[in-house]
């Protein structure tokens, strides 16, 4: 008896951006329901993410997931924080802050047990958290209190960390499900910091060193798994690839930086770079 099987995949190109420019932004929909099995890969889930790309806006880059249209669990492929004032007990948020403290602040993001993915690089951005004093928890951000939202940024082993520029919701969550984009009316939220804020950047620091340092496994252009000196030097590099490697030859110029880092490691006593990255075709 013959069997047959639907396989779906989903497939498209992605370039990580330049880490710190408002333009490189990642602008944010609110327009699907969150999945039963989020940590399982079944390409039924691709055939799902297929339908809901009639509620993306062509200006939108990710679209995020929830239940009830308040509470936001994660995006599509990627895991989804805010940074917030901390509620002090008033409805909207707006009492004196010193902007400078990070102490005044609170990174959220929904919980595993909500049915979020437990990605690599949400774990480091708890850990992170956790080592430099930032205060977080798990909750799954409220759009009800977007007014105390200060930043937001999103997180795959793809993108590592993009902060978001903007995020848009249903104002009616029930009904958009129905429509398409064009039909749907939306209520926005523009971030006002014109670019990565200041936990954000410090959060993306300490990730991409720590991501670096650790040895994860990510889909970066280089994997570490090296001693202290020859970590420190790819630390290096690896910043600097980042925005070559949206330039329309980044080969050649990898090659070309490659050159300038072989001098300015061995200025500093660092190892040399030769064999790190091996043929390029």
């Amino acid at each position: 008896m013959s069997k047959f099987f639907n396989v779906h995949v989903h497939i498209e190109t992605y370039v990580p951006p330049q880490f710190g420019i408002r333009e490189n932004g990642a602008h944010l929909a609110v327009g699907g329901y969150g999945r039963n099995v989020a940590a399982a890969k079944y390409s039924d889930w691709v055939r799902i993410r297929k339908t809901l790309e009639k509620l993306r806006p062509p200006s939108v880059t990710e679209l995020l997931l929830s239940n009830d249209g308040n509470q936001i669990l994660e995006g599509c492929v990627t895991n989804f924080f805010v940074v917030c004032r901390k509620d002090s007990g008033s409805d909207d948020g707006n009492v004196p802050y010193d902007y400078g403290n990070k102490n005044n602040f609170e990174v959220q993001t929904a919980p595993i047990n909500d049915g979020v993915l437990p990605g690599i690089i949400r774990q480091l951005v708890l850990e992170v958290c956790r080592n430099e004093g930032i205060p977080f928890r798990e909750v799954a951000p409220s759009w009800s209190k977007h007014e105390i939202w200060e930043e937001a940024f999103i997180t795959s082993s793809l993108r590592l960390l993009q902060h978001v520029d903007s995020i848009q919701v249903p104002t009616e969550w029930q009904s958009a499900h129905s429509k398409t984009w064009k039909d749907i009316s939306w209520t926005k939220k523009q971030f006002q910091v014109g670019g990565p804020g200041m936990i954000t950047t410090l959060i993306q620091e300490k990730v991409v060193e720590k991501a670096i340092l650790e040895g994860y496994s990510i889909n970066w252009p280089i994997t570490l798994n090296t001693g202290p000196k020859l970590k420190q030097a790819l630390l290096q590099q690896v910043l600097i690839l980042i925005p070559i490697l949206q330039a329309p030859d980044p080969c050649l110029k990898i090659v070309n930086q490659h050159k300038k880092f072989e001098s300015h490691n061995m200025a500093k006593g660092l190892p040399s770079m030769k064999g790190t990255y091996g043929e390029q075709k």
